[in-house]
């Protein structure tokens, strides 16, 4: 993300990526733990995260392998709306 943004400016971004992600639910979850004693995000969920980290910065171009696969034909249609 462009450290030249402020931080309300960077937490505005955050916040609408999870809402574009579907990611809202779990925002607060751990994303692993090995020890498996704390709630964590689901396969899904890693997913669309990891693919909410790229979108963060706003690129104008994403290099996509199967970006999908894995996930729901609702939240697989998210990702490609937020691709377009």
């Amino acid at each position: 993300m462009d450290k030249k943004l402020d931080k309300e400016s960077r937490l505005g971004r955050v916040e609408e990526v999870i809402r574009e992600m579907g990611l809202t639910k779990c925002a607060n979850n751990t994303i692993g733990d090995p020890g498996g004693t704390k709630k964590c995000i689901s396969g899904g969920e890693r997913k669309r995260l990891s693919f909410a980290s790229e979108a963060l910065t706003n690129p104008p171009i994403f290099f996509c392998d199967e970006p999908t696969s894995g996930l729901d034909s609702f939240m697989a249609q998210s990702i490609v709306t937020t691709l377009q």
